[in-house]
């Protein structure tokens, strides 16, 4: 019994020991796990500059997006302006064809003699041909130039004969020998006209 006593009174210490170990272990693993804290702690401070950088990031982006959007919107434009006057140039050369038989038509409904037993019939016939040939080539923008008695435009106006008078005012169209068209904001045929000018006067 007293060695058993003995024995047991030996043996406390060392449990004692463990669990002081024990308890130094665990202090150390305490240590250990508070140590990334001050890793931790230190991020924050990080955080200002990655937030600017990722700013400028956004905002470089936004603006190689805006520039992709502006240089779109310009390719656009430009392709369907382009694509507007090949039709117009297109339109143009049909039209200018066309301006002869107009020409043709209009003298012929001038020549007719309305007296005549089927005069006045084909002169109507005509007109409606001219009608229904303007009301096509109006939508496509073609338009009469107007000359006669207006003031002599050189952007519009071809002058082929100057003559002296004092009925009209200096320059101003007197006389359309051949009549202009313009197709939108082209003149695709000046007006051939006659202009007045004044008469010398003997000093």
């Amino acid at each position: 019994m007293d060695e058993e006593r003995a024995h047991n009174g030996r043996e406390s210490p060392d449990i004692g020991q463990k669990s002081g170990d024990g308890t130094a272990s665990t202090n150390e693993g305490e240590g250990e796990a508070r140590a990334p804290q001050s890793t931790d702690e230190g991020g924050p401070q990080q955080e200002p500059e990655s937030s600017e950088a990722s700013q400028r990031e956004l905002d470089e982006l936004r603006d190689q997006l805006l520039r992709l959007r502006a240089e779109f919107d310009n390719f656009r434009k430009r392709t369907a302006r382009e694509r507007q006057q090949i039709r117009d140039r297109a339109s143009e050369h049909v039209i200018k064809d066309l301006l002869p038989v107009i020409d043709d038509l209009e003298r012929a409904c001038e020549s007719i003699p309305v007296e005549s037993e089927n005069g006045s019939a084909l002169k109507e016939g005509i007109e409606l041909v001219l009608k229904s040939l303007w009301d096509i080539l109006g939508r496509h923008g073609l338009q009469e130039i107007k000359a006669l008695f207006q003031p002599f435009d050189p952007n519009f106006h071809e002058a082929v004969m100057a003559v002296e008078t004092e009925d009209h005012p200096d320059d101003t169209v007197i006389e359309e020998i051949q009549k202009g068209y313009s197709l939108g904001d082209r003149v695709i045929r000046p007006s051939r006209v006659v202009v007045a000018k004044p008469i010398p006067r003997e000093e």
